[in-house]
């Protein structure tokens, strides 16, 4: 950081800032900035994709109210909760912009495509909720869940991130099926150019998808054989790892703060041991002393420290003190008649600060402190394993027990616990959308359908994960969860249309065209605003903010992909349509 001193006489000078605080303050200003170019960037995207789509100025303003609403909604929701925002929890007004646009899209696309076969206004609404209510319902149930299974996180901030945005995504479904239909209601019937009997513009284009898509059904399941195939094989490169400043640029000015404490100094990452003295014995026991100066130099020798302090600096510095100031005399008592005399004069400053920092006032307790340069998760724990192992085989438990404790060791810890959240969080979305499938078609042949098309994207986007050396971290990890709740909305829209469209159609290719026709838009529509939407967070800083909105965006563009090509091809192949038979009248027998 530069700055001119000249009131100080001082023409420039260089000086660096690091620490908690530091980084917290730089945390806290750049979000609520970040906050609001996410904010604006969402709203100009998905107003001119609005625009693109329906070319009214209702299609544009009525889904921004419904969507804004739920914002403020789930908002004030957080401050009577007393929640504030964070880095995970600054993305949900973004996030929830995004995917509450879904529901209203696939109201006004079947309601503007009623309108336009010429259908009254009245009816093209009941209509549009009929056919979209339970579709929406369950994507709204799908979708919440996704978030709802972040709460299985042991980390606060993604938990309260899971949480809200959850129920958010509830709270737009209602306004989506309440609000939105009233404004409709009071709207006068749109003037459409040419009501049309034969069908919209849109018909002929995913006709001829459609069509294309079955003629070359070879080439899309080798295709996508191949591409799951090479991303399972790169997806296991990614490894878990994390630095203090991990979701900072590597050229940012906070980051090269650091970096110049880690080159010139003793480095920014804490490390914190809770020293606790056996019953009997004090801090200040000559045995403790000997034991915790053993430990010290373990930790500078082998583990990495490059500064320490405990009890023993203490001591060390005391007897220093009063033989003249020596270095040779830097170091701890022969006896404990010594040791005596030098606790004596220590406890005439124990209730100084810099004293009370490394051990209680009554000495029952002790604390050593560290710094070390900032290695990474990975490195991390290999080091940690190693001391626990050091201090099983050469710390004796009757004379000093000892926790590892502190910021970095927490950190540590939720790392350890990020592949197990988001096995459980997807394992729960899997077997919600399992459930929902079995009780709408009785079929597990359906339900290994529906989840092929998701689960395809999801990989690949780990694979891509795996190719770019993306390492999983607090950030990314809520990634394959979101995306998985997100992306599986479209398939329960389309089943659920195709459910009802068998009711009325005997011929299982004829209904899953026609469900391609009916849902092909709102589908293609909800996509592009989803992952434009997504793509105004790679402008961020934050380098974890940046990897959701990019691999959100590629999941969710795969995953349209895999809805138009695999999912019919799927169907087709594997769903065994049975109609009900119109039983005929049984002639009577006369005799």
């Amino acid at each position: 950081m530069r700055t001119e001193l000249s009131r100080q006489g001082v023409a420039e000078a260089d000086y660096h800032l690091a620490g908690k605080l530091v980084a917290q303050s730089v945390f806290v200003d750049r979000l609520q900035r970040e906050l609001m170019v996410f904010m604006s960037l969402s709203v100009v995207l998905v107003t001119g994709l609005l625009w693109f789509t329906f070319r009214t100025w209702w299609g544009v303003v009525l889904p921004l109210v419904v969507v804004l609403g739920a914002i403020l909604w789930g908002l004030g929701l957080m401050s009577a909760c007393g929640v504030s925002i964070d880095l995970m929890t600054a993305l949900l007004p973004v996030m929830l912009f995004v995917v509450g646009m879904s529901d209203t899209i696939h109201i006004i696309t079947r309601y503007v495509t009623e309108l336009g076969y010429g259908t009254s206004k009245r009816d093209s609404l009941l209509i549009t909720l009929k056919e979209s209510g339970f579709g929406s319902g369950l994507s709204a149930l799908t979708t919440s869940i996704g978030f709802f299974t972040l709460m299985t996180s042991t980390i606060r901030p993604i938990y309260n991130f899971g949480l809200f945005t959850g129920i958010s995504v509830l709270l737009t479904f209602v306004l989506s099926f309440t609000l939105l239909p009233a404004m409709l209601m009071l709207l006068r019937k749109p003037q459409l150019r040419i009501p049309r009997e034969e069908g919209h513009s849109w018909d002929g284009v995913l006709g001829r998808m459609f069509r294309t898509v079955l003629a070359r059904r070879q080439w899309v399941v080798a295709i996508s054989a191949l591409l799951l195939i090479g991303s399972v094989a790169s997806a296991s490169r990614i490894r878990i790892n994390s630095a203090l400043l991990d979701d900072l640029s590597k050229n940012d000015p906070v980051k090269l703060d650091f970096r110049f404490f880690e080159d010139h100094f003793a480095g920014v990452r804490p490390f914190e041991l809770d020293l606790k003295p056996a019953p009997g014995r004090s801090i200040y026991d000559l045995q403790v002393l000997r034991q915790t100066e053993q430990i010290e130099s373990y930790l500078t020798q082998e583990y990495g420290l490059s500064f320490v302090a405990s009890p023993v600096t203490l001591v060390k510095s005391v007897r220093k003190a009063f033989n003249g100031g020596l270095l040779e005399e830097y170091r701890l008592p022969d006896s404990d008649a010594e040791l005596k005399r030098l606790v004596s004069r220590i406890k005439l400053f124990r209730k100084k600060p810099e004293f009370r920092a490394l051990v209680l006032p009554d000495a029952s307790e002790g604390r050593l402190t560290g710094r070390m340069p900032d290695v990474g998760s990975i490195r991390a724990d290999k080091l940690n394993a190693d001391l626990r192992q050091f201090l099983r085989q050469h710390s004796d438990s009757t004379v000093l027990q000892t926790r590892l404790t502190g910021s970095a060791n927490l950190i540590d810890k939720n790392n350890e616990n990020l592949t197990l959240n988001m096995i459980t969080g997807m394992s729960i979305d899997i077997v919600m959308v399992t459930l929902i499938v079995l009780a709408l078609f009785r079929s597990l042949r359906m339900t290994l359908v529906v989840l092929i098309p998701n689960l395809v994207p999801i990989l690949i986007v780990a694979g891509v994960m795996g190719l770019a050396g993306v390492h999983m971290k607090v950030s990314t990890s809520i990634i394959f969860t979101i995306a998985f709740g997100i992306a599986v909305d479209d398939t329960i829209h389309f089943i659920s249309k195709l459910k009802l469209t068998l009711l009325k159609e005997r011929s299982l290719f004829k209904a899953v065209r026609k469900t391609y026709l009916m849902a092909g838009k709102a589908v293609i529509v909800t996509s592009l605003i989803l992952v434009g939407g997504f793509s105004t967070l790679i402008f961020s800083s934050f380098d974890g903010t940046f990897y959701v909105g990019l691999l959100i965006g590629l999941t969710l563009l795969f995953g349209v992909v895999a809805e138009l090509t695999l999912l019919p091809i799927l169907i087709l192949a594997f769903y065994k349509h049975r109609p009900k038979e119109i039983r005929q009248p049984v002639p009577a027998l006369g005799g």
